[in-house]
């Protein structure tokens, strides 16, 4: 039912028509299964309505015993920001993005970054491919997962889609199937050093807001 409203006003942003008649068809009567759990189908569009941005918001501010994040880009000063705060009131933060990402303006920019993260305590580590999930599990409890990256055009220009689930167990499976193995595999991130390096990573920093 969630997904279908997101089509909904995603098609009519977009100047698409749906008839009255068509309103059965796009939205069927469900049962609600034996094993269902609460979930939040969330969607970010152009303008003001950013439900995702919000709810990450929201899951990095309210952590108080662990939070994973993983993303492919992640630059929005405000959102790093969270994540420091979190590390410095004590909560366990790892974060996982890839060692050579496929945008290396935006990878710059983060880079510019790590040095108050790790000074806060958070983990950084770098995924030996290109990592392009999207995620956050916090408290072993709160998963969201969908397309939104932590840069600036997926949190408040594009359309994308999160699902938020509160399952202990799917928090567990997420740590043993993904975070627990890609921990092993991953190299630990590094501040930057070289006067150049800094130079450059500090200017894409100062602009990835339009990166």
């Amino acid at each position: 039912m969630q997904l279908q409203l997101v089509f909904v006003a995603t098609f009519r942003w977009l100047d698409g028509v749906i008839l009255r008649e068509e309103l059965d068809e796009l939205f069927p009567a469900q049962e609600e299964g034996p094993t269902a759990v609460p979930a939040t189908v969330l969607h970010n569009g152009p303008g003001g309505y950013r439900s995702i941005t919000s709810a990450i918001a929201d899951l990095l501010d309210g952590a108080r015993e662990s939070l994973d994040v993983v993303n492919p880009y992640v630059t929005d000063r405000r959102m790093i920001r969270r994540i420091v705060d979190a590390a410095r009131r004590g909560v366990r933060v790892r974060l996982f993005v890839p060692a050579t990402a496929n945008n290396w303006a935006c990878a710059a920019a983060q880079h510019h970054h790590h040095g108050a993260l790790l000074q806060a305590g958070v983990r950084i580590l770098e995924y030996p491919t290109m990592l392009h999930a999207k995620a956050f599990v916090r408290d072993g409890e709160d998963v969201l997962a969908g397309t939104c990256n932590l840069e600036a055009w997926s949190l408040k220009r594009f359309f994308e889609i999160d699902v938020l689930v509160r399952s202990p167990e799917l928090a567990r499976q997420f740590d043993e199937r993904f975070s627990a193995p890609a921990e092993v595999v991953s190299r630990p991130g590094r501040a930057l050093v070289g006067a150049r390096e800094r130079v450059k990573a500090r200017a894409f920093a100062t602009i990835s807001p339009l990166l």
